[in-house]
């Protein structure tokens, strides 16, 4: 069987040396859009979640299941909102290297406070740098087709 091989703009970020892929389209348009939402989305589960744990008697097996349960449903929630952003071609538990999106980190941040951290300003430099360019190439064509009518 032949290869179809066609460019559709990825860019990819291996992640910690483990092996696991970051990738996006920097050329999607609603990408930074999607990225600003998900954002909001995945700090609002956070907050959730610091309430929940202030309401949990953590000192109580029930507390504690309670406690896991929860952050277990928010490491899904996040999740989703990360693979619906970026796309399934990203595997975030891989990403994570397994752990919890709300597992705490040596910086004293959630792993996905930190990963979002990471990713805003290469989101930010891709999108503008594809922003720029295409209206580099719309101006580019308005000239040109001016040009085409003036020849009439």
């Amino acid at each position: 069987m032949e290869k179809l091989i066609i460019s559709t703009g990825l860019k990819r970020y291996e992640v910690n040396d483990n092996g696991a892929i970051f990738s996006f389209n920097p050329t999607d348009a609603n990408l930074y859009a999607r990225f600003l939402r998900m954002r909001d989305a995945v700090m609002k589960i956070g907050e959730d979640i610091e309430t929940a744990r202030a309401e949990i008697d953590v000192d109580t097996e029930e507390g504690l299941e309670k406690c896991a349960f929860a952050l277990e449903e928010a490491d899904k929630k996040a999740k989703k909102a990360l693979t619906e952003c970026f796309g399934t071609n990203n595997d975030f538990d891989a990403i994570f290297d397994g752990t919890n999106a709300f597992s705490m980190t040596d910086t004293g941040n959630w792993v996905i406070t930190n990963f979002i951290t990471a990713i805003t300003p290469i989101i930010e430099k891709e999108v503008a740098a594809y922003t720029k360019e295409k209206a580099k190439r719309q101006a580019a064509k308005v000239k040109q087709n001016k040009v085409k009518r003036s020849k009439k």
